[in-house]
């Protein structure tokens, strides 16, 4: 329960690994921007993306961007014993992804951060939580915020 804002270089360094999944390297730029997550007793949760950008290099290819704003609904049901899941999730949020320049999407985001089940863990002012992802679950780190 309470507010948290990810790290922004853990977050940017997952997308980077998700881009390279394919093969290649990728220099990860500049992440800028929150992504904040309000978490109520009640299970409801309001991922918030604040004007959230990640600027990344492909040698010798070019310049990938890939922003986030808006903002996603979730009911999480947690569990004592670590596990969430989510129940309902609106999206909310838009994404833009471009390479050097030309934009390849610009919509809905395609999936919220939150959805499925998995695990987390809290302590004091950290929040991990793992996200299920296609090309496997990644760990999200975000910080208590105020």
């Amino acid at each position: 329960v309470g507010s948290w804002v990810a790290d922004n270089e853990s977050f940017g360094s997952v997308f980077a690994g998700f881009a390279a999944a394919g093969g290649g390297a990728i220099e990860l730029g500049e992440v800028t921007g929150a992504i904040r997550v309000d978490v109520a007793s009640d299970g409801a949760v309001v991922t918030s993306f604040d004007d959230w950008k990640l600027t990344a290099t492909i040698p010798g290819m070019g310049t990938a961007e890939i922003s986030e704003t808006g903002v996603e609904t979730h009911t999480i049901t947690f569990a004592d014993d670590g596990s969430y899941t989510v129940t309902s999730t609106e999206i909310g949020s838009a994404q833009l992804v471009s390479f050097d320049g030309a934009v390849f999407m610009d919509g809905p985001s395609p999936e919220a951060v939150f959805h499925g089940a998995s695990t987390f863990s809290c302590a004091a002012d950290r929040l991990d939580v793992t996200i299920p992802g296609q090309l496997g679950d990644w760990v999200a780190i975000f910080t208590r915020e105020g």
